[in-house]
C-alpha cells in the first residue's frame, strides 16, 4: 500500500542493508507496494553514511525547517528493524509496562487517582524504554546508527494497554550513551539537517490526528515559543515486509535547535519540568534539582529557586513583588500562554500536572526565565481524559503559585483578561483557525483512512471523518466553545 505522499522520508535500521539514490532526489524512495527495497531479515551489517554533506549531516548548521517541517506535505518515514532488535525492544516494553491487560488496568487506576488528586504527576514507567540503533535514509542520503526508543506517559501506556501498536517514539541522531559512541565513532556530532532529535506523537485520543501540531502552530503564531511540528506517515519492517504504522505528528526537540531559531541564542539555562517540585511551590534545592532536568553551563537551579522564593514571598508590597518577579521571569509571556491555553483547553500541564513545560533563561533578557510549553496531545479539548481547568482558573489553589499568585494580583488579573480578549480576536479568530483545521484535515485524510488495527488509535474511521464537525469531540464545535467560555469569563 503506497499512500499519496508528497515527500519521501525513509528511516532504515542499522541491521538492514540500504540502497540509496542521488542525494538531490526529491521524489519518493519507496516502491509501489510500500517497500523501500530493504529486508529486515537480512543479517545486521555495518552501515555507512550515504550522500554525506555538512548541511545535512554535520553539527554546526542551522536546522532546515523548510525541509523537515513542511506544512504543505506529509513526509514518509520507513523503519526496518533487525528482527532481534525489534524483539528485544518489545520485550523491554512489556517488562516496563506489563502485559496488555495489566497496562490498561494500571493506566486506568492512575487516571482515577489523578482526578482525585490533581496535583500529582503523570503516568509512565519508572525507567525509559530501550534504545535500538537505526539508520535513517532520506532522499538518497542515510544517517547510520540513530537511536530509536518509545516515549510518553499515558499516550504510551494506555495505547499499549488497549492493544494498539501505534505508539509514540523518538529518534536521536547522535546517540547519548557510551556503548554506541564507542562502537560507532563515525556518528560523533551527527545531525539530521541540523536537528539532533525528533519526537513523534501517536495521536492517541485524537480523532482528528492534527491536535498536537495545531496547538504548536497556534502558540507560535501568537508569538509564544513552541517546538515546530509536521506530519509524517510511518512504515516499519520487522522482517516480514513493510507495515503501515499510521500518521504521526513529528516535532523538533524543544531543547535543541528551537532555542537558537526562536531565541537567537541557545547558551541560556534550560530546565525541563517533570516532578513534584515542578509546581513551583517548593524552594528546596534538592527537590528542584530532582524535578527539573538541567542543561547549560550555568544551570545550577539557583534561578529557578529564586523564582520559587519570590512566588512564596509575602513580605513585599504588591508593586515591589511584581518588580522582583518580572526581573526573574518573563511574566507577560507566561500570562499570554496561560490565557491562550485556558481558551483552547489542555488538562495535561501546569495547574493540574507537574510536567510538560520548560523554563529557559533567555540570554537576550539577561537570563530571565521564559515559559516554553510542550506536549500538546491533550489540547483542543475541555473535557478529555479528565476535565480541563476553567478559563478563569478560579479553582486553582496555592499549590500552583505561578497561577494563583498572579491571578490574585489585580494588575496581572486585568492583564490576563485583556490577553483573553486579544487571543479571541487574533490567535483564535474563527475563520482563520477553521481554515487551518480544514486544510490539515484534508492533507492527512488519505493517511487516516489507510490506518488499520493494530496500528491505529482510531475507534473507527468516522472518528476522523467527524473530527471537524458532527462528532462528539469536533474541532469546530470546540473552537466555538472556546469563544463562549472566554466571553463568559470576561463577563464575570
Amino acid at each position: 500500500m503506497r499512500l499519496p505522499t508528497l515527500l519521501s522520508f525513509a528511516f532504515l535500521t542499522a541491521c538492514a542493508a540500504t540502497g540509496a539514490g542521488d542525494a538531490d532526489d526529491d521524489g519518493g524512495s519507496g516502491s509501489a507496494d510500500g517497500s523501500d527495497g530493504s529486508d529486515g531479515s537480512e543479517a545486521c551489517g555495518e552501515q555507512l553514511a550515504v550522500g554525506w554533506t555538512e548541511a545535512s549531516h554535520a553539527k554546526g548548521t542551522d536546522g532546515n525547517y523548510d525541509r523537515v517541517f513542511d506544512d504543505s506535505r506529509v513526509m514518509r518515514l520507513d523503519i526496518v528493524f533487525c528482527p532481534a532488535d525489534r524483539e528485544a525492544q518489545l520485550a523491554d516494553l512489556e517488562a516496563l509496562l506489563g502485559g496488555r491487560a495489566a497496562a490498561a488496568a494500571a493506566a486506568a487506576a492512575v487516571d482515577r487517582a489523578a482526578v482525585a488528586a490533581p496535583e500529582e504527576g503523570g503516568v509512565g514507567a519508572d525507567e525509559d524504554p530501550l534504545y535500538v540503533p537505526v539508520t535513517v535514509s532520506f532522499n538518497g542520503q542515510s544517517w547510520p546508527y540513530v537511536g530509536l526508543r518509545y516515549k510518553g506517559n499515558s499516550s504510551l501506556s494506555r495505547a499499549w494497554g488497549e492493544g494498539s501498536m501505534k505508539l509514540p517514539f523518538r529518534l536521536h541522531f547522535r546517540l547519548h550513551f557510551d556503548k554506541f559512541e564507542e562502537d560507532y565513532p563515525e556518528i560523533d556530532d551527527q545531525r539530521f539537517h541540523g536537528f539532533q532529535e525528533l519526537k513523534l506523537s501517536n495521536t492517541y485520543l485524537d480523532g482528528s490526528l492534527i491536535r498536537d501540531k495545531l496547538m504548536s502552530d497556534t502558540l507560535r503564531d501568537a508569538g509564544l515559543p513552541a517546538a515546530k511540528g509536521g506530519f509524517v506517515e510511518v512504515w516499519a519492517d520487522s522482517g516480514d515486509g513493510p507495515e503501515y504504522w499510521g500518521l504521526y505528528n513529528i516535532f523538533e526537540d524543544p531543547s535543541g535547535e528551537m532555542l537558537d531559531s526562536w531565541f537567537g541564542d541557545d547558551s541560556g539555562n534550560l530546565y525541563k519540568a517533570d516532578g513534584d517540585a515542578a509546581t513551583l511551590a517548593d524552594a528546596n534545592l534538592a527537590n528542584l534539582q530532582a524535578a527539573f532536568e538541567a542543561d547549560g553551563d550555568g544551570a545550577d537551579h539557583s534561578d529557578v529557586q529564586e523564582l520559587v522564593e519570590i512566588l512564596a514571598d509575602r513580605s513585599m508590597d504588591a508593586a515591589t513583588w511584581r518588580a522582583a518577579l518580572e526581573a526573574r521571569m518573563d511574566v507577560e509571556d507566561f500570562l499570554s500562554w496561560l490565557a491562550l491555553d485556558a481558551l483552547i483547553g489542555n488538562w495535561d500541564n501546569y495547574g493540574q500536572m507537574t510536567h510538560n513545560y520548560y523554563l529557559y533563561g533567555d540570554p537576550a533578557q539577561e537570563g530571565r526565565l521564559v515559559w516554553v510549553a510542550w506536549d500538546f496531545n491533550e489540547s483542543w479539548r475541555h473535557d478529555g481524559t479528565r476535565p480541563a481547568l476553567s478559563v478563569s482558573r478560579d479553582e486553582v489553589g496555592s499549590g500552583w503559585p505561578l497561577i494563583r499568585r498572579l491571578l490574585d494580583d489585580p494588575i496581572y488579573a486585568a492583564r490576563y483578561d485583556a490577553l483573553l480578549a486579544e487571543h479571541m480576536a487574533t490567535s483564535l479568530d474563527v475563520d482563520t483557525v477553521r481554515a487551518r483545521m480544514a486544510a490539515y484535515h484534508d492533507l492527512v485524510a488519505p493517511f487516516a483512512e489507510a490506518e488499520a488495527a493494530p496500528f491505529t488509535n482510531l475507534g473507527a474511521i468516522r472518528d476522523f471523518e467527524q473530527s471537524l464537525e458532527g462528532g462528539n469531540d469536533a474541532l469546530y464545535d470546540h473552537l466555538d466553545e472556546a469563544h463562549a467560555l472566554g466571553a463568559a469569563a470576561l463577563s464575570r
